[in-house]
């Protein structure tokens, strides 16, 4: 019932703990309210339903009287559904609005208070139990995390949200397992994706990884981020070769954002490194930064410049690495670049 909500949200100044005191209080009156208009409507059908009859004759009024029994029966009943149905699904979706408020301004302890209530209230509020998922993913309680998580897809909430909670938890064989079911699901999505090949790599199954890369890529309607993916491979597996012709491909199609953009250019300045053209190197890296500048291909462009025996510019890019948060820098910035003061 809409009055219901009018109580939720107001914090007066209080902490959470009497926040949540406030709330559990509120539920109960809110439950001996709902009792008391169940009551009152089969008071008030059974005494008007009855006295508006006893004016008939004997027999009109005895088979009125068991309509009258099952007009209260009935009533009764849809008392109940909509104090008891209609009432906790509004007031699930209330608490699961008001939650979500409290992880906009992190007081996390206040959100889970309402989610609990929201899912107490109705146990098929998918969102609740995402958000339950969510927050406690982000509480490092992974445990209870996917179990929540389980209970928002079984309530039919957004796979490829709830997978994209999971992928930032899970690591290796439990990414395996994930990626397994949903195969088996026949759900394709390619954060998964991503995960499973990365996972592979590092449980040093490097060309398994690179092998189901190309094996699936067509499956996925993103195919330049599976291109991507599939140059990126093989650098790490130093196929040169591939992964340059793969990494032209997608900078001619001119379809990159930004930041793919750079990144497609430094991949490009590692292979040059790697090969030993530090000219080229710092061509690329040029354009990479120049299109998005990074703290990593500051970093790297700055090594280049020590190792052409250019302080000046070495310090500026570590400089310049340092200020947009990079620590690695500190220790660049103390090594190489004696005069610089960081601030």
């Amino acid at each position: 019932m809409s009055f219901h909500t009018c109580y939720y949200g107001k914090n007066n100044g209080e902490n959470e703990a009497q926040s949540n005191e406030k709330i559990n209080a509120h539920l109960v009156t809110y439950y001996f309210i709902d009792c008391v208009i169940i009551l009152f409507i089969v008071f008030y059908a059974k005494v008007h339903l009855n006295y508006d009859i006893c004016i008939m004759n004997q027999y009109e009024y005895a088979c009125s009287r068991m309509v009258s029994k099952h007009m209260c029966f009935f009533t009764c009943i849809l008392g109940l559904l909509l104090s008891g149905g209609c009432s906790n699904k509004q007031e699930s979706e209330n608490l699961t609005s008001k939650a979500k408020k409290m992880i906009e301004f992190s007081k996390i302890d206040s959100a889970t208070t309402y989610l609990n209530q929201a899912v107490f209230l109705d146990s098929t509020n998918s969102e609740a139990y995402f958000l339950l998922g969510k927050v406690k993913a982000h509480s490092k309680d992974y445990n209870l995390a996917s179990w929540y998580l389980h209970k928002a897809d079984q309530a039919g909430y957004i796979l490829d949200s709830i997978i994209h909670v999971q992928v930032g938890y899970l690591e290796g064989q439990s990414i395996q397992d994930l990626y397994e079911e949903m195969n088996r699901r026949g759900v394709r999505n390619f954060e998964l994706f991503k995960a499973m090949a990365w996972s592979l790599y590092d449980d040093y199954r490097r060309r398994e990884a690179l092998e189901l890369i190309i094996q699936e890529k067509s499956k996925y309607q993103d195919k330049d981020a599976m291109l991507f993916l599939q140059a990126k491979m093989e650098y790490h597996l130093s196929d040169y070769v591939g992964s340059e012709n793969h990494l032209d491909q997608l900078l001619r199609k001119r379809v990159l954002v930004k930041r793919d953009k750079a990144v497609c250019f430094g991949y490009k300045a590692s292979i040059a490194y790697d090969q030993g053209n530090k000219t080229l190197t710092l061509h690329y890296l040029n354009e990479s930064i120049k299109i998005f500048p990074m703290e990593n291909y500051l970093r790297f462009r700055g090594t280049v410049y020590r190792e052409m025996e250019n302080k000046k510019s070495a310090c500026a890019d570590f400089r310049q690495a340092y200020e947009m948060g990079s620590i690695e820098a500190i220790d660049d910035l103390a090594k190489y670049c004696q005069n610089e003061q960081v601030k």
